[in-house]
């Protein structure tokens, strides 16, 4: 049988319709795993973009983590101590990465918006998609409460009242506290709810409890507190030891007597382990001491600062070597025999953390212990001199007082002596005799006035001021005196309380309206804090209602301010509107001319309108407020059309029609419109008004972006 077999040119047509079927079938197959591809990873990316908020809003529901969420990222280990609470990504997103920024919404902590991006890498190229979610506080965890009752220990039947139970949460600053009740309530005196509701956030809590006469209590563990549950504690205290007082006299050396005046910032002090224990300020003070167990409390006794009061402890141990005689401080126990006789002990300072025998120690319970703090009045000298006045008259009424040295712990302080300031007069011959405190006996502290004393004159002279008037001003003269010893009688002489007429001149001067050139009538003028106003043609002028009467204005050189409604207010000092310039200069017997030049004020209206930037429409409700640069502020609300109108308001700055002059400022002053949804729907917007010229009616249009959504 004859077979018939193909060609050359069948085979290889055959050949190549068979590979162009299969590289189409190739084509085919590789688009549609492309495109498989695409919409998978588009698929698992939405996925996990919702995935991502599920886990945002999860965290954020913990009140602690939402205050902090701006800081939390999306883990890519284990253990990223950013994570917040977030997980790391796994199959079948581990091709995947992410990442959150979170802001706050309207400047408010009280809803945070969330912006997830996921990225990917797709057929190499770079790949990622976003979503927005908006995070609000979460609610309060609903409270609990703890209850309980302080007792005695040993006796827990008989409960404690007063006593201050103090409950402090753990993470957070809440705290509160409750007092005990002298009765049991279901055995209970003491519960935190108010007015039966509870009130204590749910967490682990340090409670301390105080009593005035019981020992302090910690419980040793944290208070759970749960939401709606209470928490018993039963806390039994510690009786304290009864207390102790101790008697301290301040007694003049001198007579055996109790001070008759402790004051002026003297004070009686117990020291404990070299800070002040307790501290009070009369001449007999009962101190009453406190024990937190049943071992004797020991003390320095001193006083502090007896000098104020016209006393001082003598003799000095003068420690530094500086030749004292008297202790300004006065007495103490460290130093002083507590028995009045016996030598000077000088181990320790004055306030010292004194030795052991020179403590004085109380027991629980004591009651009859008094230390009698012996001092003596501070030695004195004698300051006497003559006060004159330039034309070496006497001057009769000066009044003369003294101030210790700058550099005591006290700072310059009055000479007191039972209880009034030390003050001399000077006579019809203006003379005067002073007793001052002898300075040099009790302070040396190497400087070169640290020993003096301030002595104070005030002195009444007869002057001429402006207008030829008569005044009769108090003149202080301070002179630096010393040293001055134990004593010592000190002769200043003449001292003259020198004061010269007040030398005065006159101003005048023409306001002129700079745009229009008229003269501004009606505008006040102020030179050296006196007021004056321009009449007709700008004309102003200072002078006394006579010219035989002098000058006005007292000489040197002065600020120059006009003020007129309508007009931008003029300063020689300068300020938005105009650069600073020369002052007056107020001239002995002379008058200044003085001339300035002011702008006329400008309005105009600015009106809003506030629109959604997806929609078109109108947004009612939004609030508008406006800046002016001249620190004014309006606030309003759109109406239905989105409108908020602001009529009659400051033109910007610098005006239309302004020279160009030198005694402008061109500074451009700009206003703010602040755009700004009340309810959080909206983001806000700030739009700066650059130019508003007089008499100008601007529309500004503002497009307000919603929040939230993909």
């Amino acid at each position: 049988m004859n077979k018939k077999a193909f060609t050359l040119v069948e085979v290889m047509v055959g050949a190549i319709v068979i590979a162009i079927i299969s590289t189409a079938g190739y084509v085919a197959a590789s688009v549609l795993f492309r495109s498989h591809e695409m919409s998978f990873n588009r698929t698992q990316a939405v996925n996990l973009l919702q995935k991502s908020q599920e886990e945002l809003l999860r965290v954020a529901n913990n009140s602690s983590i939402y205050d902090i969420l701006q800081t939390c990222q999306f883990p890519t280990t284990e253990n990223d101590p950013n994570s917040c609470g977030l997980s790391v990504l796994l199959n079948p997103y581990s091709k995947f990465t992410r990442n959150a920024e979170i802001s706050l919404v309207n400047s408010s902590s009280e809803l945070k918006r969330a912006l997830v991006t996921v990225a990917w890498t797709e057929l190499g190229q770079a790949k990622s998609l976003q979503s927005i979610v908006l995070i609000p506080r979460p609610p309060d965890a609903l409270p609990g409460n703890i209850i309980g009752k302080v007792f005695p220990v040993g006796h827990p039947t008989q409960p404690v009242s007063g006593a201050s139970i103090k409950v402090v949460l753990r993470t957070g600053s809440f705290d509160k506290v409750a007092a005990s009740s002298n009765t049991l309530v279901n055995d209970t005196n003491f519960n935190f709810a108010q007015n039966g509701n509870f009130i204590l956030p749910e967490g682990d809590y340090d409670l301390t409890v105080t009593h005035p006469n019981y020992m302090n209590y910690t419980h040793p563990n944290a208070v759970a507190v749960n939401q709606r549950q209470e928490t018993r504690v039963d806390i039994a205290l510690e009786p304290k030891p009864e207390n102790a007082e101790l008697t301290v006299r301040v007694i003049d050396q001198t007579t055996g007597i109790v001070v008759n005046f402790w004051g002026n910032g003297s004070k009686v002090e117990l020291w404990q382990r070299g800070n002040t224990f307790l501290s009070q300020n009369g001449p007999v003070e009962k101190f009453v001491i406190g024990f937190n167990n049943n071992d004797p409390q020991c003390f320095t006794v001193r006083t502090n600062d007896a000098f104020l009061s016209a006393f001082a402890g003598q003799p000095s141990c003068d420690l530094n070597h500086q030749g004292l005689t008297y202790e300004k401080e006065g007495w103490s126990s460290a130093q002083f025999p507590l028995n009045g006789s016996g030598a000077l002990d000088c181990r320790t300072g004055v306030p010292g953390d004194a030795q052991a025998d020179q403590k004085v120690c109380v027991n629980p319970g004591e009651k009859d212990r008094t230390i009698d703090a012996r001092v003596k009045p501070v030695p004195t000298a004698t300051i006497k001199g003559r006060i004159i006045d330039k034309n070496n008259l006497p001057i009769n009424g000066a009044i003369i007082d003294a101030f210790w040295p700058v550099n005591t712990d006290q700072g310059a302080r009055q000479w007191v002596r039972n209880g009034s300031a030390v003050i001399a007069n000077s006579g019809n011959d203006g003379r005067f005799v002073f007793t001052a405190p002898a300075v040099r006996e009790m302070f040396n502290f190497g400087g070169s006035n640290n020993d003096k004393l301030k002595l104070r004159i005030q002195a009444k002279v007869s002057i001429k001021v402006c207008c030829n008037q008569p005044s009769e001003p108090t003149i202080t003269v301070e002179k630096l005196i010393g040293p001055i010893s134990n004593g010592a009688v000190i002769d200043l002489g003449d001292i003259m309380i020198t004061v010269s007429d007040l030398d005065c001149g006159n101003a005048q001067g023409v306001i002129r309206n700079d745009q229009s050139g008229a003269g501004v009538s009606s505008a006040t003028v102020t030179v050296l804090g006196l007021n004056t106003d321009t009449v007709g043609g700008g004309s102003y002028l200072y002078s006394c209602p006579s010219a035989a009467q002098g000058f006005k204005i007292p000489v040197g050189s002065s600020s120059f301010k006009v003020v007129k409604n309508g007009f931008y207010s003029y300063s020689s000092t300068g300020n938005f509107q105009y650069n600073a310039a020369a002052n007056i200069n107020i001239i002995k017997n002379q008058t200044t001319n003085y001339d300035a030049k002011m702008w006329p004020q400008g309005f105009g209206n600015i009106h809003v309108t506030v629109h959604d930037k997806s929609t078109g429409g109108p947004i009612a409700g939004i609030k508008v407020v406006f800046r002016g640069y001249n620190a004014g502020v309006i606030n309003k609300n759109t109406d239905a059309g989105g409108h908020a109108d602001f009529d009659g308001v400051i033109e910007t700055w610098p005006a239309a029609g302004l020279p160009a002059s030198s005694y402008y400022n061109h500074t451009s002053q700009s206003h703010q419109i602040e755009v700004s949804d009340p309810s959080g729907a909206y983001f806000s917007k700030n739009v700066t008004v650059g130019t508003l010229n007089a008499g100008q009616t601007l529309p500004v249009n503002v497009d307000l972006e919603g929040q939230g959504g993909f």
